[in-house]
């Protein structure tokens, strides 16, 4: 099957037509209705996808046109933790280097460059330069030779902070939601609509691997993390605690990690998707959850569970963020992960299903708005 490679052939006119566009995506409040906006239509594993011109690919606002702080990361071996906690801490490396008035740089043979290689590299026969000269356009970071105070001399850059791994993860911004939310969006709607892709069906390495033309259009995906020792229900009962304190709000401290099949069923029903196929991802630590909903007299026959030897981690990502219902849990970086990169494409926040609410058929974080909410999430935002 020959994968459709996600890159527009015309990019460079749409990020042209969006400088000179009147309305700026910084400027406008969020949530505001964009219908009356161009829309342009952009391949992503080969479907396609309605993205205001506004909001493409807009070079990402700087405070660092007029400093040469740098903060390098990529440096330390951070190789031992999940794939998703590496992209959260480039994520809140680029919230801290703009709250520092500085510029971001990966270390090029380090771990940071590496997890953007891998998963947001778009087509692999691009040239190395070429990728690099498009994030630093889109994204506003920068790529240094392993601690080459020389190179960035001559860019005209002062290495000013190496930061670790470990340190950007738990860092936590004190930006507000708005302005986290505002600067995230442009980058995961970047780096999402430029998969890693290979001209042939290896798994590992080719984001699209799981998006096959036999793929119907409307689809579920269920995230499993119910980690070892309990892990999961431990990690939602603090994190609960943690949201009543801070917003007072009660979220059900069990449902994102049992997966039971009534509270699935509400959620396919009020979807208007219970004949939908449903893809299940797992670590595989609990499997009776699945066995349990591939039982439900209703949709149980629409289950399928995606096997861990028939698929990586980013293909299973990009499974989940191209379907039409997304059902996760709130401690899972994947699950959040997944959660915002389907709202910076478009689709309806209302369709990420992450906090139930306690006692209620309701579920918070509707409008998307606590994904970037440090209060709400610590350092689970991405």
């Amino acid at each position: 099957m020959h994968i459709l490679v996600p890159y527009l052939s015309n990019e460079e006119n749409v990020v042209a037509n969006y400088l000179e566009s009147p309305c700026n995506a910084e400027d406008q409040p969020l949530g505001e209705d964009t219908r009356h906006q161009k829309q342009t239509k952009i391949l992503i594993c080969g479907r396609s996808f309605d993205i205001a011109m506004d909001h493409m690919f807009p070079s990402i606002p700087s405070r660092s046109k007029n400093t040469n702080h740098v903060v390098v990361i990529g440096h330390d071996n951070f190789h031992h933790v999940q794939t998703n906690n590496h992209i959260n801490a480039i994520l809140h490396a680029m919230d801290y280097a703009y709250a520092k008035n500085g510029t971001l740089a990966l270390s090029r043979k380090g771990w940071a460059a590496d997890v953007l290689l891998l998963f947001f590299r778009g087509e692999t026969t691009v040239d190395m330069r070429e990728w690099e000269e498009q994030i630093e356009r889109h994204l506003d970071i920068k790529f240094l030779d392993d601690h080459d105070v020389e190179e960035a001399k001559v860019m005209g850059l002062r290495v000013s902070e190496h930061k670790t791994g470990d340190d950007m993860y738990y860092y936590e911004s004190n930006q507000n939601v708005s302005t986290i939310m505002s600067r995230r969006l442009h980058v995961l709607r970047y780096l999402w609509s430029h998969p890693t892709t290979k001209g042939n069906i290896d798994r590992k390495g080719n984001m699209c691997s799981a998006i096959s033309s036999s793929l119907p259009n409307n689809y579920v995906v269920i995230h499993s993390r119910w980690m070892k020792r309990n892990g999961c229900l431990n990690r939602l009962g603090s994190l609960a605690h943690r949201i009543k304190d801070k917003k007072g709000i009660r979220i059900d401290r069990k449902s994102p990690c049992l997966l039971e099949p009534t509270y699935i069923e509400h959620i396919l029903l009020s979807s208007n998707a219970l004949n939908y196929p449903i893809f299940v991802i797992s670590d595989g630590l609990n499997p009776d959850i699945v066995s349990n909903l591939q039982r439900h007299p209703t949709f149980g026959a629409n289950v399928i569970q995606v096997e861990k030897n028939a698929s990586w981690v980013g293909g299973d990502m990009m499974l989940g963020v191209l379907s039409s219902i997304f059902i996760g849990t709130p401690i899972s970086t994947l699950s959040g992960n997944i959660a915002r990169a389907r709202i910076a494409l478009g689709f309806d926040p209302k369709t990420n299903y992450l906090f139930p609410i306690k006692d209620s058929e309701d579920f918070a974080c509707t409008d998307g708005q606590c994904l970037y909410d440090v209060q709400f999430l610590n350092h689970y935002v991405g």
